[in-house]
């Protein structure tokens, strides 16, 4: 979007700037413009509380949970939490989103009431997320893993085990990932 007083980058021809410019200053252009800015400056956790920013990286949820399965030779079950943690988080400790913070929080409340063995992935899938996918099939904070955590879809169909993936297609992936560290 043209900003008003902005100069020409060097590497755009002058003839190419101004219909640039006269493109970006189309009134259908700007109305354009301000319907797709306004989700992403919303404040979804309510007013004062700031915009919501991507955090996640080039990494999906599910790379980085499959990525510390292999590092440690466990399931991508046992690493849920820890890529849940890792991605709203800011470098200085700050979440992303209050719903993020509010759902740490609540898994580490019952962590705390279960003792030192408490696995942190299965409170959060179960205990706090409730172990179910919405109607789009998602369950927040998990990505793309997010069917193959939960036993029961929504479809009937349940094509991997109540640990996770498929115990075939885990060892597989624990095997390109140890190739490719």
């Amino acid at each position: 979007m043209y900003i008003d007083g902005k100069s020409r980058p060097t590497y755009v021809p002058p003839e190419m700037w101004s219909g640039l410019i006269d493109h970006w200053k189309d009134p259908k252009v700007i109305e354009k413009f301000e319907a797709s800015k306004k989700p992403r400056m919303s404040e979804p956790d309510g007013p004062g509380t700031g915009i919501r920013k991507q955090r996640g990286g080039s990494l999906s949820i599910e790379e980085r949970a499959m990525r510390k399965a292999a590092e440690r030779g466990v399931s991508v079950m046992d690493c849920v939490y820890e890529a849940f943690r890792d991605t709203p988080i800011f470098k200085d400790g700050s979440y992303t989103s209050k719903m993020a913070a509010d759902i740490d929080a609540r898994v580490r409340e019952i962590a705390a009431t279960r003792g030192d063995k408490a696995n942190l992935s299965q409170i959060l899938i179960n205990d706090v997320l409730g172990g179910k996918l919405d109607k789009k099939k998602r369950l927040f904070g998990t990505g793309n893993l997010a069917e193959s955590l939960v036993p029961e879809r929504t479809t009937g169909l349940n094509a991997r085990t109540s640990a996770g993936l498929d115990p075939s297609v885990r060892a597989e992936i624990r095997e390109e990932l140890r190739e490719e560290l």
